[in-house]
């Protein structure tokens, strides 16, 4: 029974890692689009 309580905990653990992984990934992507807006916005005028 321990065991199988032990897998959900370090199931919900991965999954914790993994959402806020994802959220990282999002905010890198977003900073990212924005510099290149930036960028073509200064180098187009």
């Amino acid at each position: 029974m321990s065991g199988l309580y032990e897998r959900a905990l370090a199931q919900q653990r991965l999954d914790a890692r993994r959402q806020r992984f994802r959220e990282r990934q999002q905010v890198l992507l977003a900073i990212l689009v924005v510099s290149t807006v930036v960028f073509f916005a200064l180098f187009v005028r």
